[in-house]
This record gives C-alpha cells, structure tokens and sequence, in this order.
C-alpha cells in the first residue's frame, strides 16, 4: 500500500467505571448498536489534559447524576480491535476500567446529559447468572477480575455479525 492512500487511526481511549453502592453495581442500558438495549459498565472517551480522576467523575456525574467517593481504582486494560465482516479493522478501542463508590454524602442531580444511554438500573453484584445474557459479553469479561487486588490486561478482537446489531468474540488473550 502506498504511504499517501494510508490515513493512521489510532485506537480510542475510553474510560470505563463501575459504579459501586455496597455490594450493587449501577449499569448501563444502551440506545445504540452494537448491543442497543444490553446494559453495559458506564464511560466515556479521555480527553486531552484531563486525569483519570477527572474523567471518572466527570462521566459519572453528567451521565447519572451521581458524585463519588474520592478513592478511585484500576481494575484492568483491555484492547478491543473491532473487524468488519471482510476481517478488516474498522475500530481499535483501548479500556481503562475503574471502580468507584457512590459519594452517599452527596445529593444525587437528577439532571443529566444527553447521552446514548436509555436508562440505568442497579444490580446485585456479582451479576447473577439470569442477568448475564443481558449484558455485553465483553462487559462480563471485563467484571470477572473486579474483586481482585490483581491488575489485569487482556486483548479482544471482535467481528460484526451480519445483522450488525452485535459483535462475536473471535479472541481472547
């Protein structure tokens, strides 16, 4: 391929937080494909010049009104490449999942952003089995090691299915 047809793309870093409150974990149901009405980890893109923390209250704050505690931590990296049905890449996301608590102290702000969530429910965590089918596949991988001390880093790669409303696992490493 000649350097002047090649555009570089460079992965997506988004912040993913999983709000705790005791032993209940808030998520996310989607309005968008793919996965559109499976609930999934809240987040949101990093932006340039601000710190992790920022970002982790920021996200949570303007998408559910909710302030959180100070104490903020990394569970895990992930990178998911995204191919499109010829194999092709067509979107390359890299993860940084966090895990915060409700701020009970604070009052909740019921008015939030626009975002391209539909609604946010609570569930029991771990999640329970029946919920499981319900939530992205990637999203359970991404909640096995949550409880852990130990740091994880793992890479997806992905392929839209043909009705492009979600995404098969080809691997996990």
């Amino acid at each position: 391929m000649s350097d002047f047809m090649y555009k570089e793309k460079n992965p997506l870093l988004v912040i993913l937080i999983g709000l705790m409150d005791e032993n209940k974990i808030l998520l996310a149901k989607r309005k968008r494909e793919p996965y559109a009405g499976y609930w999934g980890i809240l987040g949101g893109r990093q932006t340039f010049g601000n710190s992790l923390n920022e970002i982790v209250k920021k996200e949570v704050y303007e998408e559910t009104g909710y302030s959180i505690a100070d104490k903020i931590d990394v569970k895990g990296f992930y990178s998911e490449i995204l191919l499109d049905r010829q194999g092709n890449p067509r979107d390359h996301f890299v993860f940084i999942v966090t895990k915060a608590r409700v701020d009970k102290s604070a009052e909740r702000n019921s008015e939030t952003e626009n975002t391209d969530i539909e609604k946010f429910r609570w569930f029991d965590f771990p999640i329970n089995e029946d919920v499981k089918n319900t939530v992205i596949p990637t999203d359970l991988i991404m909640l096995e090691n949550f409880n852990s001390n130990k740091l994880v880093f793992k890479e997806f790669v992905m392929m839209e299915c043909d009705d492009k409303t979600k995404l098969k696992i080809l691997k996990v490493r």
